[in-house]
């Protein structure tokens, strides 16, 4: 990583986020933060264990969200064409494929400055499922509304637009 003025920040030989041993780590993605960057990669270990994982470091080469790295995406399952970009909070976004035998579908996730992984669409109650309890949350709120969490996709009223969100987002 090299300073505003091209100062070299982590030494000539670079920093070691991960050791290099038999897990394969492919991918990478790097988006600079203010105070040092958040880096992103696909880890294979083995035909059932693939994940997404993230680590971000300060300017000095620390690790800011701890020293293990941040699990993004546990699906057990081929991760491609990883694309990383960044919104005007710092916020990373994340998309790529994820499947097997050439059928891949489209993930994505929001990875916060602070290390957390960004909310789950349909989650109503924010408890991290999407599951019954926001069907029940839908129905409860049902009818006119401003800006309550309820109306997933912000037209002002809780209806069946909202109640199918939640069900197509079923954990």
């Amino acid at each position: 990583m090299y300073s505003g003025t091209g100062e070299r920040q982590w030494t000539d030989s670079g920093l070691v986020i991960a050791p290099l041993e038999t897990i394969e780590r492919v991918q990478a993605r790097t988006i600079a933060c203010d105070d040092g960057a958040m880096v992103f990669w696909a880890t294979e270990t083995g035909a059932t264990d693939k994940k997404l994982e993230a680590m971000r470091l300060d300017r000095i080469g620390e690790p800011v969200w701890g020293p293990d790295p941040l699990l993004v995406s546990s699906r057990n399952a081929s991760k491609s064409r990883l694309h990383a970009m960044r919104n005007t909070d710092g916020d990373a976004f994340l998309a790529w494929g994820d499947g097997l035998w050439e059928m891949s579908d489209i993930y994505a996730q929001n990875v916060t400055l602070d290390g957390t992984l960004g909310a789950l669409y349909g989650d109503v109650n924010g408890d991290g499922v999407v599951d019954i309890d926001d069907v029940f949350a839908v129905l409860a709120a049902w009818g006119s509304c401003d800006d309550c969490p309820e109306d997933l996709n912000g037209d002002g009223v809780v209806d069946i637009d909202d109640l199918f969100e939640v069900l197509a987002n079923w954990t």
